[in-house]
């Protein structure tokens, strides 16, 4: 295992793709601080406009949602395999 540096998660497109996927759909916003130091949540959830969709016909987009589906598919035989499912399961208390 290894730690992922802040830039690099930017600039990989893993924090465009997790907000498209899962924080924009919600009102929420995962953005980095200054020169990414750090990560704080906006807030739109009285506002829901408030967000823009992501545009797959832009190529850095289009990019970063071709090699986030390839991880998955690539990943997911292993996880079946190990673990007999693809994506956590909320833990019930």
């Amino acid at each position: 295992m290894k730690i992922m540096d802040l830039g690099e998660f930017v600039r990989e497109g893993y924090l465009q793709d997790v907000n498209r996927l899962y924080f924009h759909p919600i009102g929420l916003s995962l953005q980095t601080t200054k020169r990414h130091k750090g990560l704080e949540v906006v807030d739109y959830l009285d506002n829901p406009t408030a967000l823009n969709t992501v545009d797959l016909k832009h190529p850095k987009s289009r990019k970063v949602h071709d090699m986030m589906e390839h991880t998955w598919f690539a990943r997911r035989e292993a996880y079946m395999k190990a673990l007999g499912w693809t994506v956590q399961v909320p833990l019930h208390g």
